[in-house]
């Protein structure tokens, strides 16, 4: 059976330039600025599903994901403005008058109430957690084999659960993605060390020698090419990377990639 033809408008084909529709995502000073962005990109990622391109398809739902978060934030105003407007007023005869809203409803802007809720929920979201969120997501649907979904809040959040683990008591221990890990290994031509990790993180350095907190690797001497990923709270951040300018200067580091 012939698949049914789907219909882009040609304008929509900018949204395979990554950077640029990201860009134009954050210059949207309308909701219907923004709400254009997000049907172009499902009308790509839709397209790309049938064409199985999974790169443009993830890209196309990552642009979808950003441009309805900016498209909430751009609604809270006029919400703000309608619950201002919503104060009632006496009439001639002492009636309650509800002054007019002429904002437009989720029906009349295209909306459905769900996607507008998930919108909403994802702009409450603090700028930094909805990176770390949307990078969760992204690194599960291209590196397991993940459905494409727009939902980010439910893999997002399932996916935070596997990168993120703990250093010592607090949450400060960030897992670097193991295609990273590969590249520092190829550059250096091995990973003899890795000083600041769990026995959890070895599962993907793999180094011929680690310390976990236990040994503490800030009061052992640090030797070869060496992969650092800190923990990420101060002041271990800086207590690493100034042991690791020890090391280096005393001729006993000979490479390092840090994350």
């Amino acid at each position: 059976m012939a698949r049914a033809a789907i219909s882009i408008p040609r304008n929509s084909a900018r949204l395979v330039h990554y950077d640029a529709a990201c860009r134009e995502i954050e210059f949207c000073r309308t909701q219907d600025e923004a709400k254009g962005i997000r049907d172009r990109a499902e009308a790509i990622r839709i397209y790309a599903r049938q064409l199985k391109n999974k790169r443009l398809e993830i890209d196309a739902a990552e642009i979808r994901i950003r441009a309805e978060r900016r498209w909430a934030e751009l609604h809270e105003p006029l919400k703000a403005r309608g619950a201002a407007a919503g104060g009632q007023k006496t009439g001639p005869r002492g009636h309650f008058i509800r002054p007019r809203d002429d904002s437009p409803t989720l029906a009349e802007m295209g909306i459905s109430k769900e996607v507008s809720a998930r919108a909403h929920k994802i702009a409450d979201l603090p700028t930094e957690i909805y990176k770390e969120k949307l990078a969760a997501w992204r690194e599960v649907v291209e590196q397991e084999n993940e459905r494409v979904t727009t939902n980010l809040l439910k893999i997002g959040d399932e996916a935070q659960k596997h990168v993120r683990g703990t250093f010592g008591t607090s949450e400060n221990d960030w897992y670097t993605p193991k295609e990273y890990v590969e590249r520092a290994r190829k550059v250096m031509g091995g990973i003899d060390l890795d000083p600041a990790t769990t026995e959890f993180g070895q599962a993907t350095v793999c180094a011929d020698e680690f310390f976990t907190p236990i040994e503490n690797g800030l009061e052992r001497e640090w030797r070869g090419r060496v992969w650092l990923n800190p923990p990420y709270s101060q002041p271990d951040v800086s207590l690493f990377v100034s042991k690791l300018l020890a090391e280096y200067q005393a001729g006993r580091v000979g490479a390092c990639v840090g994350n």
